[in-house]
């Protein structure tokens, strides 16, 4: 299942939900807020298939950043109710951390996804996630570098295949200005993105655009700027009105005298000149540009 932010059309994360189930009296959705599908017969799981997204993928726009607030606030509220019955049920934990990270209480958020951890419960397609909430949350307090490089090895270490945890060592050493290793693993990440098939929420596929404009950045530190042209297109393939993306990669066209056809080439990749919202876009951006008649010869 492919999440969609309904208000700006993109890619939030992917999850693997059980979503089709034979109508018998035993299988059951329980809990009053994320309900979950079970067989109540005591003793025994639910035996599931696992279908490929070529067999079987949904497009989900039940989640909105606009609402998430609103709804952080209304669900925290019934979840603190049924914290009795978390040692029962320690998902509790895990979507009370949920709850406080929406509305940015992140030590709240820290403390909660900690607990739902420490009880040792397994939780199908979402295990990364309180190891998530407590580095996301650890970023934002400001903690010192070496205690979230920690938990993010720790996420490495318990979820090796998953490529989340790359993706956050390669911010991490980007923003120490480790570039070298940011580089080497930002190429892991999306390794590991290409390779993945396991059934955990996964967020990479929504900071691809940030990790190949990232990969471009550090590409131009090292002047290799065919590198870097690249990077800064695979970039905006997936975020193409990310407007300094677009004007770094016209700096590099320019720098490396690049035909102007062979500008237009790319140009016309990523943007659809036929499209009035595009072709606005691209004028308001390059129009101040030195070099504008590069890529806009009726300017």
């Amino acid at each position: 299942m492919i999440n969609i932010d309904p208000a700006t059309k993109k890619v939030m994360d992917e999850i693997t939900h059980v979503r089709i189930f034979r109508n018998k009296e035993y299988i059951r959705y329980v809990n009053p807020i994320h309900e979950m599908l079970l067989n109540t017969k005591k003793g025994q799981n639910l035996k599931a298939y696992l279908a490929t997204e070529d067999e079987f993928l949904i497009y989900h726009t039940g989640y909105s950043i606009d609402n998430r607030l609103e709804k952080a606030q209304r669900n925290l509220q019934i979840l603190l109710s049924e914290l009795p019955y978390a040692k029962e049920r320690p998902s509790i934990y895990q979507y009370i951390s949920d709850c406080y990270y929406g509305l940015e209480d992140y030590k709240n958020a820290i403390k909660y996804a900690q607990l739902f951890i420490d009880s040792g419960a397994k939780f199908v397609g979402y295990n990364v996630k309180p190891h998530q909430n407590i580095i996301d949350s650890m970023l934002r307090l400001r903690f010192d570098v070496e205690v979230i490089r920690k938990e993010i090895e720790t996420g490495i270490n318990k979820f090796p295949n998953h490529p989340s945890f790359y993706f956050y060592l390669a911010n991490l050493f980007y923003d120490i200005r480790d570039y070298i290793n940011a580089y080497v693993y930002y190429l892991k990440t999306i390794q590991m993105q290409q390779d993945y098939k396991d059934i955990e929420i996964n967020s990479v596929p929504s900071n691809l655009a940030h990790v190949y404009k990232y990969l471009a950045i550090i590409s131009e530190y090292k002047n290799n700027y065919k590198d870097a042209m690249g990077y800064y297109t695979c970039s905006l393939e997936f975020e193409k009105y990310d407007k300094d993306c677009l004007i770094r990669l016209s700096n590099i066209m320019y720098h490396i005298n690049l035909s102007h056809e062979d500008a237009l080439i790319i140009i016309n990749k990523l943007y659809n000149i036929n499209s009035k919202e595009d072709l606005n876009y691209i004028i308001n951006n390059l129009k101040k540009l030195t070099y504008q008649k590069m890529f806009l010869p009726t300017i």
